[in-house]
Parts: C-alpha cells; structure tokens; sequence
C-alpha cells in the first residue's frame, strides 16, 4: 500500500512527531531511553497482541526526510516507510509506503485478500494521523 498525503507543516515537525512516537514506543518495551540519533538500525522486541511478540528493527531514520522500520512476527514481515519531502510553501508532502512479506504463499495472498477488503481504511487512519499532526502544528505555531 502507498499514500502520499500534503500535510500543513514542515517536515522537521513531521518527523519529530514520529520520532517522539518511536521513542516512547522503545522506552515502553524496553525501559531504555534512547537518543533520536541512536535510532538507525537499532532492534528490540515489543509485544503484539495478548500472547505475540515481535521483533522490530529500525532500517531507516534519516532526520526531516525518512523514517522506515520492519517488524517480524512470526514466519511474517512488516515493512512500513515514511518519506518526507517539503515544499516551498512550508508544507510536506508524505509518502507512506506499507508491505507485508510472508515465507508462506498462502499466508502472502491471504494478506493481500484483507488488504483488498480494509485497505481503505487503512488508508483513512494514516490520513487521520497525518491530519492531526498538522492540525497540532498549526495549533501551536
């Protein structure tokens, strides 16, 4: 799944939401606190559901531009990347990038079936993130 979405604020701000999200995110799972430069490659366990753990790996966090990481479950792999390109008029243009992989065949098209029927809605909740994210901004600009 791919969605590139305009959003009302600059990209610094963009990508510290989402980094302030994943930090949170490690000091939950983990206890450690970790610096935003520290993120690059860096892999820890979370718990997924009541009984799941995974595994996440940091792939990507290059500072205003892109935040990327895989999360594997299982015999599954998750991957999900956000691009950050701003534009002249101090907006960002958001690409969002989402794939799952799968070492089983029936798994991976069972995957894409269920992206078929709530990929929109997917959809409509990344778009809500990135619209409330902007709405914050321009409440506290």
């Amino acid at each position: 799944m791919e969605l590139q979405r305009t959003v009302n604020a600059p990209a610094s701000y963009i990508y510290q939401t989402i980094i302030d999200s994943v930090l949170y995110d490690i000091k939950q799972s983990t206890g450690n606190s970790l610096a935003p430069g520290a993120l690059n490659g860096y892999e820890y366990q979370k718990k997924m559901g009541k009984n799941g753990r995974g595994r996440v790996k940091i792939t990507k966090a290059d500072k205003n531009r892109a935040y990327a990481f895989e999360t594997r479950i299982g015999r599954g792999t998750y991957y999900v990347e956000y691009d950050l390109q701003e534009t002249q008029d101090n907006e960002t243009k958001v690409t969002y990038h989402e794939n799952t992989l799968y070492a089983d065949k029936m798994r991976e098209w069972n995957q894409m079936l269920v992206m078929i029927f709530l990929g929109h809605r997917r959809k409509r909740r990344i778009q809500y993130m990135l619209d409330t994210m902007a709405q914050q901004y321009q409440a506290g600009a």
